[in-house]
């Protein structure tokens, strides 16, 4: 974790809102994510994160990501 409020998305807890700041990786990863709705400034809520793919909650949807997908997200908590 970087901070209280920086972070990465496999890191963070279930039912927390958090903004995707930016994208890790390569070009490919950054499209199939922005693709599904996860780009910088995308808001996403994490429905489940503690064993397995990290699901969350995007524009209006429900989606899983592995773990390693996940750790390339990095999100800043909102404030409730």
């Amino acid at each position: 974790m970087i901070d209280d409020y920086h972070m990465f998305l496999n890191t963070v807890a279930p039912g927390s809102r958090v903004c995707v700041t930016a994208v890790e990786g390569g070009h490919g990863t950054r499209q199939n994510l922005a693709l599904r709705g996860i780009a910088e400034g995308s808001v996403l809520t994490v429905v489940s994160s503690s064993h397995g793919p990290v699901v969350i909650g995007v524009q209006g949807g429900t989606l899983a990501l592995g773990r390693g997908i996940a750790a390339k997200v990095r999100v800043r908590r909102m404030e409730p």
